[in-house]
């Protein structure tokens, strides 16, 4: 083959080369740009995605935190409605803290041993129990059962022991002023209590005596009032309070039965004298 048949050859394929090696960075910056619109398009799709999703978890998070927030309100509000209806009962139940002290200046065992045979004794009950109407005519108990679940334990067990207290001094009063001994009560099981809830009154119930219980009551009711505080400020109970409550409960109990056939005995002298 002579070489004027080669000339056109090469010379398209040195053009084809000059143009290539010409193109070159155009190609590349076009495959450049392809990818990185293809990049950029799914880059954006999942940002977008993402977006979405990040929406949503905040969208169930407010959900959740808004029904927690009203949820948590509405716990408060009834809270506060709790403590406010315990301690209007408190309240009521106080006009009879001056006859627990009045019972509290006798030496109750020496009244419930004489209080049959003695006439001095079932005058002097009778003039207590009229003085402005010093006893209730039906119980004193108020149902507070429906406000349990929205006080503390601690709190609720201040209440109790506050009433349990002051039901067995005005029972014991109605028990002496219908002349009738006293064969329930037990000192030590009112001393366990009072200790269980005013433990550094040892030493005054030691020298005065388990009976001079009721001059503690107003102090029993100003740590009420304290813990009231406290629970409402979020304080939450620890073990220690865990076990006093279990001892005070437990020491309710105890009284709580005394106060029961205490009741059951004025009920059956009431049957009786009609």
């Amino acid at each position: 083959m002579c070489i004027e048949n080669w000339i056109p050859t090469l010379t398209s394929t040195s053009i084809l080369g000059i143009v290539l090696f010409c193109s070159k960075d155009l190609i590349i910056n076009k495959i450049t740009q392809s990818v990185k619109h293809e990049y950029d398009s799914k880059l954006a799709e999942l940002n977008a995605r993402l977006e979405n999703e990040k929406k949503e978890r905040q969208s169930i998070r407010d959900f959740v935190f808004n029904n927690l927030q009203k949820r948590q309100d509405l716990l408060y509000e009834k809270q506060l409605k709790a403590v406010d209806s315990i301690w209007k009962v408190i309240c009521h139940l106080s006009q009879w803290e001056f006859l627990c002290e009045i019972m509290c200046r006798f030496k109750l065992d020496k009244v419930s041993d004489n209080i049959e045979n003695d006439p001095k004794y079932q005058e002097a009950f009778k003039i207590i129990s009229e003085l402005d109407n010093t006893l209730p005519k039906s119980s004193i108990n108020i149902s507070t059962n429906d406000l349990r679940p929205y006080l503390s334990e601690l709190l609720y067990s201040y209440y109790e022991a506050y009433a349990t207290i002051i039901s067995h001094y005005v029972l014991l009063c109605k028990l002496f002023t219908n002349g009738l001994t006293d064969k329930f009560s037990d000192t030590e099981k009112m001393k366990k209590l009072i200790l269980s809830v005013l433990p550094h009154k040892e030493k005054f119930i030691e020298k005065h005596g388990v009976n001079s219980s009721g001059f503690l009551l107003e102090e029993l009711k100003e740590k009420i009032l304290y813990e009231i505080k406290l629970f409402l400020d979020g304080k939450s109970s620890s073990n220690e309070d865990i076990q006093k409550i279990n001892e005070i409960k437990k020491s309710i109990k105890d009284i709580d039965d005394s106060n029961q056939k205490i009741e059951e005995k004025l009920k059956s002298n009431s049957k009786q004298s009609t």
